[in-house]
């Protein structure tokens, strides 16, 4: 029996978080990064059919799952082990990974459901998955760097207390 897949949704949920120092007399002196260790892992639901378009019968099927950079052809840049998942009307839930991909680029899912072969039509991963590397938090540890703050942004308001050392101040 040939299975095909349907109704798909991608999540990843990544995590970073920034704390503030505070020195040995309670002030604020510096900020410090910190990269929390998340592991990469991509939540999936699926709908498995049989050749007729209907769901397949209650039951658990092992699926081998497997990334590509390319929506056909090419050699897959990450492949899960077969993980077993379990059918209610056809509808399955699991997770994958954990994947190392840096997902700066385009990526494309493909399943396998054994002992057919791999599925020949890929999905394309959206952005749920693309998470992993936020542009926002890219330029948020950026931001001690930034050159393009336009005049008069910043206000008294927005500085902290006893923040802005006399080294800061043009003299």
């Amino acid at each position: 029996m040939r299975v095909v897949i349907g109704l798909v949704c991608v999540i990843l949920v990544l995590a970073c978080v920034v704390a503030q120092a505070i020195d040995s007399e309670g002030r604020e002196d510096q900020i410090v990064t910190m990269h929390a260790s998340i592991t990469r892992i991509i939540s999936y639901q699926g709908i498995l059919k049989n050749g007729a378009g209907n769901p397949v019968s209650d039951n658990t099927y092992n699926v081998t799952f497997r990334i590509y950079n390319s929506a056909s052809g090419g050699s897959s840049l990450w492949s899960s082990p077969s993980i077993p998942v379990t059918t209610v009307d056809g509808i399955f839930v699991t997770e994958i990974g954990p994947i190392t991909l840096a997902f700066d680029t385009t990526y494309y899912l493909s399943l396998q459901v054994s002992p057919d072969p791999e599925m020949v039509q890929r999905q394309m991963l959206t952005m749920s998955a693309y998470s992993a590397v936020s542009d926002t938090a890219n330029y948020a540890f950026k931001a001690d760097t930034a050159s393009n703050v336009p005049d008069n942004s910043i206000t008294s308001a927005k500085i902290v207390n006893g923040t802005i050392q006399f080294g800061d101040i043009g003299q």
